[in-house]
């Protein structure tokens, strides 16, 4: 407590319970500790999906129906027969209503499939309530929320998500987070205008909804009609070098650096800390080096991992400028 008391401002980047939650929030602001992401409060409500489901159908979001069980109560058979009948579903996904990462989420396609998912759920303690919902057909897309000067909210570029929803499969750990060619993202995504501000427009009034603050990564779904449903909500947003925090960034003209030294200014800015000015490099006469990103091989992730860590090592050389190639690699990961 001593150290922490040290500190202008804590950066909480976990994932999960104790991190997105609302716990460490809770603990950093009953010490009176800035920090940066939302309060405890908001974490607490939208890291339970169901909750945070309710919310927004209650303030004419659309959402998909959804039904709760709950690990000691005996109606899980009725719930789920009621639930599949009445909404004519024939795939439905089971999942913990807290938790993240598609960690403990099931596709199944009956009220028994269904139910052995939940139990599943339940005799694993991943959560006391289990959400199950229809599979979303449409388009899957994440997007990033950034707040401005003025503490208004401002939705950057989506992301579109390809992938093959067939054979009960969707977008899960694996696909986020390992080497796979069974995922595609298209960052601007392939909608019309409209229909990307639509989603921007509704992003940045949930951003207001849930009083959220500094940044959040919102995934959602474009309905075959036309209809925007956002299914999860993250105070937190993943940071690894490919990210879609960064992705996106990258087509605003942001570094990782530049994005990542926003955030913390504006949230230095709401607690009236002084930010320190970034160091502006002179112009130097580098020799230019290339570095080789990618390949169509399977091995083409860690290429571009390796590419990347060889680009920032040498990004403050005196001697050396690194050039990503190619250059249309590149644009995932930085920008010029």
């Amino acid at each position: 407590m001593k150290l922490l008391k040290q500190v202008d401002i804590v950066f909480p980047t976990m994932h999960g319970a104790f991190g997105e939650d609302g716990q460490i929030q809770q603990f950093l602001e009953e010490y009176d500790i800035p920090f940066i992401g939302s309060g405890a409060q908001t974490c607490k409500q939208i890291f339970d999906k169901y909750n945070a489901h309710k919310l927004i159908t209650a303030h004419g979001f659309f959402a998909l129906p959804t039904a709760l069980l709950k690990i000691y109560h005996s109606d899980h058979e009725k719930i789920l027969d009621d639930f599949f009948k009445t909404h004519h579903i024939k795939r439905a996904v089971v999942k913990p209503a807290t938790g993240g990462s598609s960690i403990g989420v099931f596709s199944v396609n009956t009220p028994e499939q269904a139910l052995e998912k939940a139990r599943l759920l339940f005799s694993k303690r991943m959560d006391t309530r289990v959400v199950v919902e229809p599979f979303c057909t449409g388009i899957e897309f994440t997007v990033i929320m950034l707040q401005n000067r003025f503490g208004m909210p401002v939705a950057i570029i989506p992301t579109e998500i390809e992938t093959d929803y067939s054979k009960n499969q969707f977008f899960d750990y694996r696909r986020k987070y390992l080497p796979t060619r069974q995922v595609h993202y298209h960052c601007p995504p392939r909608f019309d205008n409209h229909t990307i501000e639509r989603i921007q427009v509704a992003a940045e009034q949930l951003f207001q909804l849930f009083k959220m603050r500094d940044f959040a990564r919102f995934d959602g779904w474009l309905l075959p009609d036309g209809k925007i449903w956002f299914s999860d909500f993250n105070t937190v947003s993943g940071m690894e070098q490919n990210s879609f925090l960064f992705q996106q960034a990258s087509r605003i003209g942001m570094s990782h650096r530049d994005i990542l030294r926003y955030v913390a200014e504006r949230a230095c800015a709401r607690y009236n800390i002084p930010f320190p000015k970034a160091n502006v490099q002179k112009k130097l006469h580098r020799k230019k080096v290339h570095v080789l990103f990618g390949g169509t091989t399977s091995e083409r992730q860690v290429s571009v991992m390796s590419g990347t860590n060889a680009y920032l090592k040498m990004r403050n050389s005196k001697k050396y400028e690194p050039k990503p190639f190619p250059p249309k690699l590149y644009f995932l990961f930085f920008s010029y």
